[in-house]
């Protein structure tokens, strides 16, 4: 007779979103036959990634990180494994295995060849990229908002205006920015395996100057450090404060902004 499938097992990680394994399983199963007294039954069971993003009121709702479709499972489904879901955790300068994958379809695949020219950091953190097997993820040289479905700040919890699709993302949103990072509330903090040379650019003050951003349009442009805002970190107690900048924000955070701008 079949068994009920285990829930999922979860990892506390530093921030990560939790995901499933992508394999793909046959399961026997026995039943009486009318005959022969036994049959015999293959089922396939099908596996995917998926991140858990946020519950709306009617169940959890769930991204598949291949195409982007999101589901909604019920409370009564996900059961005690709600306790353990953290919305949309997703930290923008590490990629962990499935994100790796999903890269290297499009040519943008990782590499610990430090003399070789590196796609995932740029000339500032020479390091990068690091692998931290404990996590397990990559830690990258820059932020990557591709994917980023919702924005957390202090002001809250927002849909973010980040790049999930190219064709519903304005020209204007930021693809990548440098690692304009506070961690454990001083800059420069941290492990060195992530946040070695951060903030990339620092002013003589030790604050940062400024940063690149790249566009999905193509274009780049550099900000000046007080003119960034805090609109996306997958801690916002205080010891992960990113910076970036976008003109199109929302409505929602336009009219939260003294709330987002940088804290020296």
């Amino acid at each position: 007779m079949d068994q009920a499938q285990p829930p999922p097992q979860f990892r506390p990680q530093d921030g990560r979103s939790v995901r499933g394994p992508g394999t793909r399983e046959s399961r026997l199963t026995l039943r009486p036959g009318p005959c022969s007294g036994a049959k015999i039954e293959i089922e396939n069971v099908d596996r995917r990634d998926f991140t858990y993003l946020y519950n709306d009121g009617e169940g959890f709702v769930f991204m598949d990180v291949a195409d982007y479709d999101q589901i909604t499972v019920g409370a009564a489904t996900v059961g005690d494994a709600a306790n353990f879901l953290l919305e949309n955790q997703q930290v923008q300068i590490a990629l962990n295995p499935p994100e790796e994958r999903a890269a290297a379809t499009v040519g943008l695949t990782m590499s610990t060849n430090k003399s070789a020219p590196q796609i995932w950091t740029c000339p500032s953190r020479p390091g990068f990229p690091t692998y931290e097997a404990e996590y397990p993820q990559w830690a990258i040289g820059f932020q990557y908002f591709g994917g980023i479905t919702n924005w957390m700040n202090p002001a809250g919890t927002f849909p973010s205006r980040s790049p999930v699709k190219t064709s519903t993302s304005g020209p204007g949103w930021v693809l990548a920015a440098d690692a304009t990072m506070k961690i454990d509330g001083r800059w420069g903090g941290g492990r060195d395996t992530a946040f070695k040379g951060m903030p990339p650019h620092k002013a003589a003050s030790g604050i940062p100057a400024g940063g690149n951003h790249v566009h999905v349009d193509g274009s780049a442009r550099w900000i000046r450090f007080e003119k960034m805002l805090f609109l996306h970190s997958w801690n916002t107690g205080g010891s992960r404060d990113a910076y970036f900048y976008q003109e199109d924000i929302g409505p929602e955070l336009e009219r939260q902004l003294a709330r987002l701008r940088p804290r020296p």
